[in-house]
């Protein structure tokens, strides 16, 4: 974590799609990463995300599970089998971590899955490493 004399590491041109249906939560999440220098949008149900994401074409995807109509691992699979997401990074959110919690966000093709509520260190370190590889 940052200091209040230490500024994160900019993540200039990393685009991130945040899916999230609490409006709240959303909002905090983009301005976090307006903050670091990325380029977010945010989406409130699953079938925005797939239409935002198919012409926004983020470098990350940070999907709630329990959306409003669309299971988030069903989003996350549409992302890399229809969309083919193959080099985007999905990061399942969400307030249950069990382990077979683990493991359907994984069999959907997520390649993370965090606990709600996000620390801002745990995701700054994510996108840094993202941003090593931005297109």
């Amino acid at each position: 974590m940052t200091s209040e004399n230490q500024r994160p590491k900019s993540l200039n041109h990393v685009r991130v799609l945040v899916v999230e249906d609490h409006q709240d939560s959303a909002e905090m999440l983009r301005h976090t990463l307006h903050r670091w220098g990325c380029d977010a949008r945010v989406c409130q149900t699953g079938a925005e995300a797939l239409d935002e994401a198919a012409e926004y074409r983020p470098h990350v995807a940070l999907l709630d599970l329990h959306l409003p109509d669309i299971d988030g691992c069903e989003v996350g699979r549409c992302l890399r089998q229809k969309l083919g997401f193959d080099n985007v990074a999905l990061v399942a959110i969400s307030g249950f971590a069990e382990a077979e919690d683990r493991r359907r966000s994984s069999d959907a093709g997520f390649d993370l899955h965090l606990l709600k509520p996000v620390r801002p260190d745990v995701l700054h370190s994510l996108l840094s490493r993202v941003e090593q590889f931005a297109w």
